[in-house]
């Protein structure tokens, strides 16, 4: 028997005895209760993970790597990074955490057998997943906090590529076509499946990680990978290799758009190992993208900065705002260029009439587009 096979037998007969000790007579372990050679068997019960767990007395989440109830290493902990235990984290109502020796990390008695309800353990939950105490308590399946819920993901990663949807999708309530093979079209599919439900444009508010392949294969509006939706200072890579032959699903996107006047790659820039296009729009000040691959930029390509419409207008003006940079194709679809940093718009008058003007007054009228 190799370490890897014992390893895991040793840790399904704690978990049974720790269940048995608190007087459960039934258990289930995903790594040990599904036939991941049925296809028909793993969709439903893949579709099924969130709805097990919500309904489960009690969720038992083994800490391999906590040792001695340390909070430095709980908080620092693998199981915080895998995609697939976010949905484990958030669908319970009721879980306890143990360390490495099987001890639980908090002393708890039969009236308070719940880390989510004990203040402190709250505090460390949040912290180490960057999720709010309310939704850690309270979470159920939507589409209306997609962006945020992204954002929870996007530190995480997964074994498979497919796993960014898969591990997703219970989530956002929406069930998708398992098909191993697919890598980074799964996410891409779950995008698309999100965005046809809502129409959120914050759906396009992500920058690319560093990697040239950072768009979807499904639709270039879409990332490849759930990093792209961090911050740039806290981004991280993903080691996107090739990705299968998918052709691109059309999208189509009410929004403005604004004519490029002149595009030009920085040289200068381009010395410092740093992809810069200096950009000039009409009816704003001259601005600067960072596109993924300093390759993107082709010469007589026509380009547009692109602001998909909100589905609920704001009360109060901005006075900027962050667009997508879209390449025009020869049959009048668009495909979105990466960049590795936020676009800022800034509407091109006085700094005094920058504080009142709307960017509506500047808006060009509404019309919807294809991107691939």
């Amino acid at each position: 028997m190799d370490s890897d096979t014992y390893q895991a037998i040793m840790k399904l007969r704690n978990y049974l005895r720790v269940a048995q000790d608190m007087g459960y007579s039934w258990a289930w372990v995903d790594a040990h209760c599904m036939d991941k050679t049925n296809a028909v068997e793993l969709l439903e019960s893949i579709s099924s993970m969130f709805e097990w767990y919500s309904n489960a007395a009690i969720t038992v989440v083994y800490l391999a790597d906590v040792q001695n109830s340390s909070e430095t290493q709980l908080l620092a902990s693998d199981w915080f990074q895998r995609i697939w235990t976010l949905q484990e984290l958030l669908a319970p109502r009721a879980i306890l955490l143990f360390n490495s020796d099987w001890t639980p990390f908090r002393r708890w008695e039969c009236h308070n057998r719940n880390d989510k309800c004990d203040s402190r353990m709250l505090e460390l939950l949040e912290k180490a997943s960057r999720i709010d105490k309310e939704s850690l308590r309270n979470f159920r399946p939507n589409v209306d906090m997609a962006r945020e819920m992204l954002a929870w993901a996007s530190g995480r990663e997964a074994t498979r590529k497919e796993g960014a949807g898969y591990g997703l999708m219970n989530l956002f309530g929406v069930r998708l076509r398992v098909d191993y093979g697919e890598r980074e079209g799964a996410f891409g599919r779950l995008l698309l499946k999100i965005y046809e439900r809502t129409k959120n444009p914050s759906l396009f508010d992500w920058t690319s990680n560093g990697n040239s392949l950072s768009s979807s294969p499904v639709n270039s509006a879409f990332p490849a990978h759930p990093s792209c939706y961090r911050t740039p200072s806290n981004s991280i890579t993903a080691s996107v290799q090739s990705i299968p032959n998918i052709s691109p699903t059309p999208l189509q996107v009410t929004c403005s758009v604004y004519n490029i006047q002149k595009i030009k790659p920085n040289n200068g820039v381009r010395y410092f190992q740093t992809n810069q296009w200096d950009v000039t729009a009409t009816g704003f000040e001259p601005l600067q993208v960072h596109p993924t691959d300093i390759e993107e930029y082709r010469e007589r390509s026509e380009y547009a900065l692109v602001l998909a419409c909100q589905r609920v207008k704001s009360a109060e003006a901005k006075s900027s705002f962050r667009p997508m940079l879209l390449e025009k194709n020869k049959d009048g679809t668009y495909r979105r260029i990466p960049t590795t940093i936020p676009i800022t718009a800034i509407p091109h008058t006085s700094f005094l009439e920058r504080l009142v003007t709307p960017i509506s007054k500047i808006r060009r009228k509404t019309e919807t587009i294809t991107i691939l």
